[in-house]
């Protein structure tokens, strides 16, 4: 039998007859088999009611499928919220949605609400029918995309393992029931239906409901619990912001009135202007100097964090519900789409922008005022990136999930609120890429720890390059070697794939990805642009380049010679997006090993060109004062920016028809939003905190010297990268 045969009588029988949706309509279908088709129906509602274990539920089904009989509004709304006829599914749009809002809108008699569940409906063609057609027709190559249009619908309907591809064997169908059912009684009652139904066609098939794929009419209502530590972090918030407005008035009437500089504030007045807005934003584009042509970072760190918030918004858009999957495999497989595809080694450029600052600042400070105590440059760098991160952090745990709905706002939004409330802590101590990684907060996250554990060893690498430099060349030649080898080794011992593949099953939940838990977000795979970033900064300092300024021909060698390095280890990637690529372990691991190294020693050569000043064309529009702005907010921009991809992806209502100029168009628009709301959180919490840092550290509360400027400040504060 065709599935699509199934599908269609799936749709009528399933959807208008059994269960919740109607019986009464089902007279009305037309159909040259009338009477089969009736007594179907008829048994199919039967199997379906029988299957039913609550009373409750049992009962206003049957109050449902009278008044359905009689066209009464409600009832009516109940069946038109549900989804009817499958489309698209064999080129992939596997999401049929109905209508949420009007489901959970539903009110009838005797108490009787709307709930929508996402069902699921596994389906796969029967074995021996399945040997039959195979006996015949053959089977195409499972990674294929082009199918002969005289063959079985089967042989792409059908999962063969190729990761590149979407599931089209598991469809999920929007059912709006009494909220009465629970979703066990709706998942019995479907499959009570679907299994014979399909059977009789041919095929297999099981209903699976999850509950995060059900909504019931509390959201509709509005009824989020608040609880008392919800209740605090909204007034703590108030609090920053009630504080921030009383510091910036205030800082505007001292400046009116007396012209008083800060530098002159005792220290419990400077520790209340530090939440003036006034002084942080003023503080925004300016520069002691051009700091030995390194402003070029800012920059760099813009447009990176444009391709990571464009990269995540794919991956998002992805992973939920599209339509046009056909063309989403296709692109899979074209070597351009490594721009986003690849586009985690971009990531790396932050590692290694965070870490050539570190080694530069560090070593000058050095030079001039002795070796900064790593423990002091630690313990600066967690007040100012921890408050603005725990601020995020206690948003998702405590205000996230309760501004939004939608079909998939609970297996998104709500995962991601419900791990932050039970896993902050791992976040707060650094160590959640390694603590209950599959259960991570923020999925993003994953970055902060990493780049915290670099940011110690780099600390410590670089003192003792300055006080024993042999021990200290010996232990960052020790370190940058492991740093390549613990990702070669581990790839070919455990059989990892070479690189990250972005493919739906990785999408759709990052977490509960084996590569993501043991490979993408370990500190000990990620090392190497890091450890590249430490060799390159010192390098810079240790031969003057910033004052010895290179050849023009030589800044322009360098130039491309690292645009080249760039482009070959991304689009390179390409190679193991090949489906039915064969096995090769030690390929794999050599990649594995050297992608993010190499992708980190061209970052460097690419920012000593660009610093000689030999390349105006380029340093000039990466040194342009909106960039400087823009660089220093890209870390909140960073903690901020998957909260609106993830209301995008959490309330969607209908699957999207994706396309590149639709994800840059929806970019764009982002990240004007993200820098705003990265501002809002740079000058109501990153720049206070970091400034009451500065009061703690510098010399018992007075502000740095003049002699300490942007540029030759303890490594702490000069490297604000901190990756981000």
């Amino acid at each position: 039998m065709s599935a699509g045969r199934f599908f269609w009588v799936f749709a009528v029988v399933v959807l208008l007859c059994a269960g919740f949706p109607s019986g009464g309509w089902c007279s009305q279908v037309p159909s040259d088999n009338h009477v089969e088709m009736g007594k179907l129906v008829e048994r199919a509602f039967g199997e379906a009611l029988s299957a039913l274990d609550t009373p409750l539920c049992r009962n206003h089904s049957l109050i449902f499928r009278q008044h359905l009989r009689n066209f009464t509004l409600w009832a009516v709304q109940m069946f038109d919220a549900s989804a009817k006829f499958p489309r698209g599914v064999v080129s992939g749009n596997v999401y049929n949605m109905g209508d949420f809002d009007e489901c959970l809108a539903v009110r009838g008699p005797v108490g009787i609400k709307g709930q929508y569940c996402l069902a699921r409906v596994d389906v796969e063609e029967e074995g021996a029918l399945k040997e039959a057609r195979q006996s015949v027709q053959g089977t195409a190559d499972p990674f294929t995309l082009e199918y002969s249009p005289l063959a079985s619908a089967w042989e792409k309907v059908e999962y063969k393992g190729d990761r590149s591809k979407h599931r089209r064997d598991q469809i999920f169908w929007a059912v709006c029931s009494p909220a009465s059912c629970s979703t066990e009684d709706v998942r019995a009652a479907l499959d009570a239906v679907v299994r014979p139904l399909a059977r009789a066609y041919g095929a297999n098939a099981s209903v699976v409901v999850d509950e995060k794929l059900c909504e019931g009419p509390a959201l509709n209502q509005g009824q989020r619990d608040w609880t008392p530590i919800d209740c605090v972090f909204v007034i703590i918030c108030a609090l920053i912001i009630l504080w921030s407005i009383s510091a910036t008035a205030y800082d505007f009437k001292r400046t009116e009135t007396k012209g008083e500089k800060p530098g002159k504030d005792p220290i419990l007045k400077a520790l209340f202007l530090c939440f003036s807005a006034k002084k942080s934003f003023t503080k925004l584009p300016h520069l002691t100097s051009n700091a030995d042509g390194l402003k070029v970072i800012f920059g760099l760190k813009v447009l990176s964090m444009f391709v990571v918030i464009l990269g995540h918004k794919y991956g998002t858009s992805i992973g939920g519900a599209a339509t046009n999957v056909d063309s989403i495999e296709e692109s899979n497989r074209v070597v351009l789409h490594m721009l986003t595809m690849h586009a985690d080694l971009v990531v790396d450029t932050f590692f290694c922008l965070g870490a050539f600052l570190l080694a530069y600042a560090t070593m000058r400070h050095s030079e001039q005022y002795g070796s900064p105590p790593v423990a002091v440059m630690v313990f600066f760098r967690y007040v100012r990136l921890t408050p603005a991160y725990a601020l995020v952090i206690f948003f998702y745990a405590c205000v996230l999930n309760k501004l939004g709905s939608g079909p998939l706002w609970n297996s998104t939004v709500a995962l991601d609120a419900q791990a932050c409330a039970d896993n902050w802590w791992t976040n707060l101590l650094y160590v959640s890429n390694y603590v209950k990684t599959n259960e991570m907060c923020m999925v993003q996250s994953w970055y902060l720890p990493c780049d915290t554990h670099f940011f110690v060893i780099g600390a410590l690498l670089m003192s003792l390059l300055h006080r024993r430099p042999r021990v200290g060349f010996a232990a960052l030649a020790l370190t940058t070697a492991a740093s390549i080898a613990a990702p070669f080794a581990l790839t070919l011992h455990n059989k990892h794939d070479a690189t990250v593949l972005f493919y739906r099953d990785f999408l759709f939940d990052p977490r509960a990805s084996a590569y993501f838990n043991d490979v993408y977000i370990k500190s000990h795979m990620r090392a190497g642009p890091y450890f590249a970033g430490i060799i390159g900064g010192y390098l810079f300092y240790r031969f003057r380049l910033y004052e010895r300024k290179i050849p023009k021909l030589w800044a322009w060698l360098l130039f491309l010679l690292a645009t080249c390095l760039l482009n070959a280890v991304m689009f390179s990637g390409a190679i193991f997006y090949m489906p039915g690529r064969p096995d090769t372990p030690l390929e794999d691991a050599t990649y594995a090993a050297l992608q993010r190294f190499v992708w980190g020693g061209a970052t460097c050569m690419l920012l000593i060109a660009l610093a000689s000043g030999r390349i105006p064309i380029v340093s000039r529009i990466l040194e342009w004062t909106p960039f400087v702005i823009l660089g220093k907010l890209t870390y909140c921009a960073y903690l901020v920016h998957f909260i609106f991809q993830l209301f995008v992806l959490g309330g969607d209502r209908n699957p999207k028809y994706i396309t590149n100029y639709y994800m840059f168009l929806l970019s764009a628009g982002e990240i004007v939003f993200v820098f705003f709301f990265a501002l809002l959180l740079y000058l109501l919490v990153e720049a206070p905190f970091r400034d009451i840092a500065k009061l703690i550290i510098f010399k018992g509360g007075e502000f740095p010297s003049k002699k300490t400027t942007d540029k030759n400040e303890p490594a702490a504060v000069a490297a604000p990268a901190d990756g981000v």
